[in-house]
């Protein structure tokens, strides 16, 4: 018979066995441009939850974020914190819907309270979301970062899977 520690153990293996055999967990941000977005990093694309956007923010497309890399469900960082994890995101502004292909990785803490961070490199750090992106700020098209320095609301959707469930 289980006990105490060893049955809580049990059922959260249980329940993320199940979350992995889901094969994909969502996550939904919001968040709106600014006057200073440039989307002219060669490399990232960053979201913030921060207020205020400075000049030199040329990976930042995003901020008044509803939630930093800290914030994103539990069930969905477990999931994107394997090798094998393939990362879509969606970012939708008018009539503009663009993807972006990531991987996830083990060494991802998802820890950073206010950033979320895509990456083309596989640095990882607190912030960072996704590595090995198809796409940095500079990628997006002229005409979303031109909506996104009128402060229109960008909605980034993120769907995380296994390439091979039940690792």
């Amino acid at each position: 018979m289980m006990v105490g520690e060893e049955r809580w153990n049990y059922f959260l293996s249980r329940l993320f066995a199940n979350l992995l055999a889901m094969r994909e967990i969502h996550a939904t941000i919001r968040c709106r441009g600014h006057p200073n977005v440039t989307g002219r990093h060669s490399t990232t694309l960053e979201i913030t939850r921060e207020g205020h956007l400075s000049c030199q923010g040329d990976c930042i497309i995003g901020i008044d974020a509803d939630a930093g890399a800290s914030g994103l469900p539990p069930a969905f960082v477990k999931v994107l914190a394997h090798d094998d994890a393939v990362l879509h995101t969606r970012l939708r502004c008018r009539e503009h819907c663009i993807t972006i292909i990531s991987r996830g990785s083990t060494a991802m803490t998802l820890d950073h309270p206010t950033d979320l961070v895509w990456r083309k490199s596989s640095f990882v750090c607190g912030r960072t979301v996704g590595i090995h992106s198809d796409k940095a700020a500079r990628d997006l098209p002229r005409e979303l970062i031109d909506y996104l320095q009128d402060g229109e609301d960008l909605i980034v959707e993120m769907t995380v899977h296994l390439t091979r469930p039940g690792n």
